[in-house]
């Protein structure tokens, strides 16, 4: 079992959560608009994501640690409000918009109804306890 904690301070952002052998197929295109998608990761479990993930449209380094969105423990989200815009969640395009209680800026929630339903941990932000 992991939890993983802000590489800044150590608090832990996550409960304990076991590896997947492969992320999950991503569940958005299944729903309607107004819809919220099914997690893409079970409750208790993470995967690492091998493609670089698109925050604010710029491609980020491949390695995001994916988890169930209610594994996430405190984080709060971003100040910059534009950054959890969306219809129905946020979308996750605008960068990255959770951050630690300590101010550091460490994951992306992604939670709208057109994109899948989890919660990106950025891989240098973060570290495995």
């Amino acid at each position: 079992m992991t939890v993983f904690e802000c590489a800044e301070c150590g608090r832990s952002l996550s409960r304990d959560v076991e590896l997947l052998a492969q992320l999950p197929a991503h569940h958005a295109d299944e729903v309607g608009p107004g819809e919220m998608p099914e997690a893409t990761i079970p409750r208790g479990r993470y995967a690492i994501d091998p493609e670089p993930f698109t925050h604010a449209q710029v491609p980020g380094p491949p390695g995001d640690i994916v988890l169930h969105p209610e594994d996430a423990v405190g984080l709060l989200e971003h100040p910059d409000e534009r950054r959890s815009e969306g219809c129905c969640g946020p979308e996750g395009l605008f960068g990255i918009n959770r951050i630690c209680p300590c101010g550091a800026e460490v994951g992306t929630l992604l939670a709208d109804c057109w994109t899948a339903c989890e919660l990106h941990l950025h891989p240098t932000r973060v570290r495995a306890a």
